[in-house]
């Protein structure tokens, strides 16, 4: 939604620059917080799945036999996602 305000203000007729950066700024902070919690979780993720490991035998048993991936789709999520949006409100700070 903040993407979104920042392109309607850059589409006006005067833009307002004050403003922008402001909102750029604002979307900067809110995706550092974004990907802080995401580590925070991932952590809690990777805690529960070790104990749930050694309780649940069936569990233990799926992990070992599944097929891995040579890239974990959590780690898109956690830090990929949150650098792309973070590197986006830098270019629009930037060079905007």
């Amino acid at each position: 939604m903040l993407l979104v305000a920042y392109a309607t203000l850059f589409s006006a007729s005067q833009p307002n620059d004050v403003v922008m950066r402001l909102i750029g700024t604002l979307g900067i902070f809110l995706t550092l917080i974004w990907g802080f919690a995401n580590l925070g979780q991932m952590r809690v993720i990777q805690q529960i799945s070790k104990e749930a490991e050694s309780i649940i035998p069936i569990y233990a048993k799926i992990r070992r036999e599944r097929p891995r991936w040579p890239v974990v789709s959590t780690w898109f999520l956690v830090y990929l996602v949150p650098l792309i949006v973070l590197v986006t409100w830098l270019a629009l700070i930037t060079f905007v």
